[in-house]
């Protein structure tokens, strides 16, 4: 069987995700592969010489990242005998980052990880260098499919029990516990829409729509939620009780979220709604 060898899950240049909400962190992780007989202490640096090494062969060189956005957890780590995978952790300050990328350089961490010692066989130098570089991102709910959409949905008088009408919302991360929002029938929104573009558009009515739900959350560990809203037909009416028919905007809006934001670009989801007889 082979014997105990240690090398980085994933060397050489990688992008990571890092997520604007103040404090973040990377991990690296170390793998140890063989018969599992061996301990192991390991040791990682932030090795600047690496910075040269990569920059050769790029045609936009990266710059080191200052030591004020980031901290190591521990410089040091042991595996068990038994042990097959450690990490490493480095803790970044958003806001420190979000100030040093606006002066539009591209920033890394050049590390390296030791074997302390000689008590298992490292692998060879390539795989235990990473150049990590991270990809500072605001943390959002969104609709899936924003803006206006593409088919008009079509609903008729005899759908007396109502129309269902469903849509997605996600974020762009993962989270640990429940992430509750709230979405509406934003009449207000056609309204704004007529006036800047001298269009006549009809808002559906926030009363013919019920919602299902005042609930709605992204589950814990996950990133998507399916909502549905129900269309009530026999409340699109004229003053005189006669049937409503013609064509509707009904624009969805992600009005809050308990935590994080809302993307500015994705809040928005509007289904063109026609009304006909049966």
């Amino acid at each position: 069987m082979e014997p105990d060898k240690v090398y980085l899950a994933k060397p050489g240049l990688q992008e990571v995700n890092v997520y604007n909400w103040g404090t973040d962190s990377i991990p690296v992780y170390v793998i140890k592969s063989g018969i599992g007989q061996q301990n192991v202490q390991l040791k990682i640096e932030v090795d600047p010489t690496l910075l040269h090494k990569y920059n050769r062969t790029l045609s936009e060189p990266y710059e080191l990242l200052g030591d004020q956005v980031y901290s190591l957890v521990s410089t040091t780590v042991k595996m068990n005998a038994d042990d097959y995978r450690a990490s490493f952790s480095f803790l970044l300050n958003t806001e420190a980052l979000a100030t040093a990328l606006a002066a539009g350089k591209k920033l890394a961490l050049p590390c390296r990880v030791y074997v302390v010692g000689a008590s298992i066989e490292k692998a060879d130098e390539p795989v235990m260098e990473t150049l990590l570089v991270p990809n500072l991102k605001e943390p959002y709910i969104r609709f899936d499919f924003p803006g206006i959409q593409e088919n008009t949905v079509q609903v008729k008088a005899d759908q007396t029990d109502g129309f269902w009408i469903y849509s997605k919302v996600s974020t762009n991360y993962t989270i640990s516990n429940q992430l509750p929002f709230e979405v509406v029938v934003d009449e207000d929104f056609v309204h704004q829409y007529n006036e800047e573009n001298g269009t006549n558009l009809v808002p559906m009515p926030a009363s013919a729509v019920d919602m299902s739900s005042t609930d709605w959350f992204i589950p814990a560990k996950g990133t998507v939620r399916q909502i549905a809203c129900k269309l009530l037909a026999n409340r699109l009416v004229k003053p005189d009780g006669s049937p409503a028919y013609g064509e509707y905007w009904m624009p969805l809006r992600l009005a809050s979220v308990a935590a994080n934001k809302i993307n500015p670009n994705a809040e928005i989801q509007i289904f063109r709604i026609e009304y006909t007889e049966n």
